[in-house]
């Protein structure tokens, strides 16, 4: 398990080890698990991102990548015998201009994500920017390394030990504008499983809006998933949805399928086939959509009495189309955070502290539309 610290400028190592009673070294029933640390590494910038490409094979290590502003990937193997890390390969997509769409800053920094079967990997950037790596076949590698020591009796590898494993590694990448397919201010993405080719799920919002505007626009996100072909450089989308609510800012991706979607209300879960929904705190109320409100100056009237009849006829100007009755929650329950999912659940974390257990459950139809 690898880790950053609080200010992401160091990343340390770490591992479990099994504990056994006092007095029992050589055996005995196990009492838990603990963690000790590795190695501690310090390292050149603040890291914005961290993934890990899955090795492809039983003969195959993972591999790391930590993204750096503004748009830099490292990609990183672990040594097991000097108990380090090491540098794969390095990728700067900086030196292009073009693609800052003559923006300087950016609030949000590149962000890394990986197939889950270690087919490909992708960094988001610069809003619409999506930089593919596909994954490297390992056997020319292993190969090499058999070539260099072809009888086994070389210092570090002596005959009868085991050989060692390749690290999972990138190949040449290349970048694809998302604003050309219609795709704008991405907000996040995601690799979904459960697919012949690698699927990216993309969270990203059609038109800006702010509270201020929900009268008028309030569901404006949307999800694009894109199969992946990096050997075509072919990237058709296979499926999306529209109108989810407009604080949607998190994806997590389902190990039977799909993924999951994270707004301030609402924890929404959408596959290919469909989608549902459910409502955390009671902030979730449906509204009619206000009617647009027309003063006439000259009529008889005032402007303020209209508009303090049109705030009462629309007290719950708020989405999505879920509720949940005022008295359930008097404290909001707003998501943080969605840590794990196993075995058909999930756990999420709130920001009020508490933790929301929750199980996946066959449904016959969907109940968000």
């Amino acid at each position: 398990m690898a880790i950053c610290n609080q200010d992401n400028r160091k990343l340390q190592s770490l591992y479990t080890t099994d504990m056994v009673p006092d007095g029992d070294p050589d055996g005995g029933i196990l009492t838990g698990s603990r963690l000790e640390q590795l190695a501690s590494i310090p390292l050149a910038g603040l890291v914005e991102s961290i993934a890990v490409l899955r090795g492809r094979s039983s003969s195959q290590k993972d591999a790391l990548l930590l993204t750096f502003r503004d748009a830099k990937l490292s990609v990183l193997d672990w040594d097991d015998n000097a108990h380090t890390i090491h540098t794969s390969s390095l990728h700067y997509f900086e030196g292009d201009p073009s693609l800052r769409m003559g923006r300087t800053v950016f609030p949000l920094g590149p962000k890394a994500v990986t197939d889950p079967q270690g087919r490909c990997a992708a960094v988001l950037m610069f809003h619409t920017q999506l930089a593919l790596l596909p994954a490297m076949e390992t056997e020319g590698l292993e190969l090499d390394l058999m070539m260099d020591d072809p009888y086994g009796d070389g210092v570090d590898s002596p005959r009868g030990a085991p050989a060692e494993l390749v690290s999972a590694t990138v190949g040449n990448s290349y970048v694809v504008n998302l604003a050309k397919m219609g795709i704008k201010q991405v907000k996040d993405i995601v690799f979904l499983h459960k697919y012949n080719e690698p699927v990216l799920l993309i969270l990203h919002e059609v038109a800006p809006t702010w509270p201020a505007r929900y009268r008028d626009s309030k569901d404006t996100m949307a999800l694009a998933a894109l199969s992946i072909n990096v050997v075509h450089k072919r990237h058709p989308k296979i499926w999306d949805a529209s109108a989810l609510p407009s604080d949607t800012f998190k994806l997590i991706p389902v190990p039977s399928g799909g993924a999951l979607a994270l707004s301030q209300n609402m924890i929404m879960y959408f596959t290919q086939g469909g989608s549902s929904a459910l409502v955390v705190n009671r902030y979730a109320l449906p509204g009619k959509v206000p009617e647009k409100l027309d003063i006439d100056v000259e009529g008889e009237t005032l402007p303020a009495q209209l508009a303090a009849h049109h705030a009462a006829t629309y007290p719950n100007n708020v989405h999505p189309v879920s509720a949940l009755p005022t008295q359930t929650a008097r404290t909001p329950a707003i998501p943080a955070h969605l840590h794990a999912v196993v075995n058909q659940g999930i756990m999420c974390c709130l920001r009020s502290g508490g933790i929301l257990q929750i199980r996946f459950a066959a449904r016959v139809e969907s109940t968000l539309a």
